[in-house]
């Protein structure tokens, strides 16, 4: 997306401040050290600055195909989203380390080095992270699936327009003609946007998820730790913060809820649910069979609780301009369903037919946070952590058969859009 002319030259605004800032800490170098202070604080503006630029400029390219052509040998390399996004936090974190180094070696303040440095290596590690997690994997190229625009509403009834874009990863050596024909197939049959969904399948796991909750849990408790600990060192008379306990206390309960993650995931491993046929058409039974990982030992005698829900998701900003995404659920069905000893004695299978109605939308592939979907949720009171998975069903309108795309015999083709 291009950005307008106002929000380019705000970004253009905040790179010059940056820019000018540091000059004034080179200047002010002659005065003492705390001049690089001042220069490490423009070197900030100026990099959020660039950043901003960058991501609109690399988003315009991959949407329009507007990228400039490589320069003669050797040819350089493309920024993307990950080293861009690594290099903002990392810049930051880098930044405030030189600064509490300079802190102590200028003034001896080793709170505020203590603090500053704190800051910094926790800004290094996220930067590490969000690298990890939005870099394009080697090897591989960045592909347009769609593009949506929703339309968001504000505490007072106005409305807004956003633009959010899905993106899949290819092999890098496809040829332009094979990427288009895989766009049209996305298009055409939207459940193979997903590869699971593609193969007939649906995967339940966590274990992306939990890095990214184990990376803000850290985070989280260093910096609540941290200053609580300052809030509480040297009190004034008779005005102790006690209010700050809250942060830590939150640390605490994130702590608790990722080791109840883990040893879910660690107890269970990987949940699947096998379709009978892809997509599930609206009207017609959802049938299938879900690999629970439930051993047949500890498999419970009353079963279990299966839902599934027709649910839809709207974003909106309430009254202090924060986005807020909410849920509501238009259709639930709940029965009992007991379990059946699998292959391997580590799990129990669930075998799942449930009826699904007329007259609710089909799934909506984007955007993620304004879309209607349908979740099929399991769980079961189990020995020690219980057990408990999620899974959005392909849901889809039956296509013309002129369109139906060649696959398994019980798989039906279907078009994108909801019924």
């Amino acid at each position: 997306m291009k950005p307008d002319l106002w929000t380019d030259l705000s970004l253009r605004g905040v790179i010059g401040f940056g820019i000018a800032l540091a000059v004034l800490g080179v200047l002010a170098l002659a005065a003492g050290p705390g001049g690089i202070i001042i220069i490490l604080m423009g070197g900030m503006f100026a990099l959020m600055g660039w950043a901003g630029r960058r991501i609109f400029r690399m988003a315009e390219a991959e949407l329009h195909g507007t990228e400039e052509a490589p320069p003669p040998a050797p040819p350089r390399r493309k920024l993307d989203m990950g080293t861009v996004v690594g290099l903002v936090f990392g810049g930051f974190g880098g930044m405030m380390i030189i600064m509490a180094l300079t802190m102590l070696v200028s003034e001896g303040d080793v709170e505020a080095f203590l603090g500053a440095g704190i800051f910094g290596l926790v800004f290094c590690g996220v930067g590490y992270g969000a690298y990890r997690v939005f870099r394009t994997p080697p090897g591989t190229r960045r592909v347009l699936v769609n593009e949506a625009t929703q339309g968001i509403r504000g505490p007072l009834g106005t409305t807004g327009q956003r633009t959010t874009r899905t993106y899949r990863y290819v092999d890098e050596g496809l040829t332009d003609a094979e990427i288009a024909r895989r766009q049209q197939q996305w298009a055409e049959a939207p459940w193979t946007q997903r590869d699971d969904w593609a193969e007939g399948i649906v995967v339940h796991g966590v274990a992306g998820s939990l890095r990214l909750f184990y990376g803000f849990t850290i985070a989280w408790n260093v910096l609540a730790w941290f200053f609580t600990f300052l809030a509480f060192s040297d009190p004034a008379p008779g005005d102790t913060p006690w209010f700050v306990l809250i942060f830590p206390l939150v640390g605490v309960a994130l702590i608790v809820w990722v080791w109840r993650l883990r040893a879910r995931q660690r107890k269970y491993g990987r949940s699947v649910f096998r379709l009978d046929a892809v997509p599930v058409v609206p009207g017609e039974r959802l049938r299938g069979t879900v690999e629970t990982g439930v051993a047949w030992r500890d498999a419970p005698l009353d079963g279990y609780r299966v839902t599934l829900r027709c649910v839809r998701r709207s974003s909106y900003y309430d009254r202090d301009g924060d986005r807020q995404v909410r849920e509501e659920t238009l259709w639930e069905q709940e029965e009992r369903v007991p379990g059946r000893k699998a292959d391997t004695p580590q799990q129990t299978a669930v075998p799942i037919d449930l009826a699904l109605p007329t007259g609710y939308p089909a799934t909506v592939m984007a955007p993620e946070d304004d879309r209607t979907l349908w979740r099929l949720e399991l769980q079961a009171s189990t020995p020690g952590v219980d057990y408990a998975a999620r899974f959005e069903v392909p849901v889809f309108a039956r296509a013309e058969p002129d369109d139906a795309l060649a696959g398994h015999d019980e798989r039906q083709a279907g078009g994108a859009g909801p019924a």
